[in-house]
């Protein structure tokens, strides 16, 4: 069983059964979304479903059980998916800001909580000096580096 069929299996029960609603909020043809079930069903060794006159009418025993840890678990899976495009988009490093005194003390008291605290995976080190002395050391190593 896997992530798709557990989709699947509960966008069915969510539309009341009705397999032409699911598989236009799934985007996908009726003929594959019961294959899909059927499928899920035969590997399982389950039923699923109650039918009666080849129309899904309810879930069975093991489809209420189912139905309650598929919805847990795709509650899960959406997490732990949105916790990684998060972990993965965010910024990471370090850098080095080299500033005058004056920009420092008018601008930086402003700017740089507001970075630090949308960016806690970065590092800042903030040198401050003259525009000659940051010149001299962009173009050198230094300890300012590290």
């Amino acid at each position: 069983m896997d992530i798709k069929q557990l989709y699947y299996f509960v966008a069915i029960v969510e539309a009341d059964f009705n397999m032409s609603k699911a598989s236009k909020a799934l985007h996908l043809s009726q003929p594959a979304l019961s294959q899909t079930i059927s499928t899920m069903e035969k590997t399982e060794n389950l039923q699923l479903f109650e039918r009666s006159h080849g129309r899904l009418q309810n879930l069975t025993g093991a489809g209420d059980v189912l139905y309650s840890h598929a919805k847990d678990i795709i509650e899960r899976f959406e997490a732990m998916t949105e916790d990684l495009q998060e972990e993965s988009s965010q910024l990471k490093g370090n850098i080095r800001i080299g500033i005058p005194p004056v920009v420092i003390s008018i601008v930086f008291p402003e700017i740089l909580p507001i970075m630090l605290a949308e960016n806690p995976k970065i590092g800042f080190k903030v040198k401050e000096a003259g525009a000659m002395e940051l010149k001299k050391d962009s173009a050198t190593p230094s300890p300012f580096l590290g």
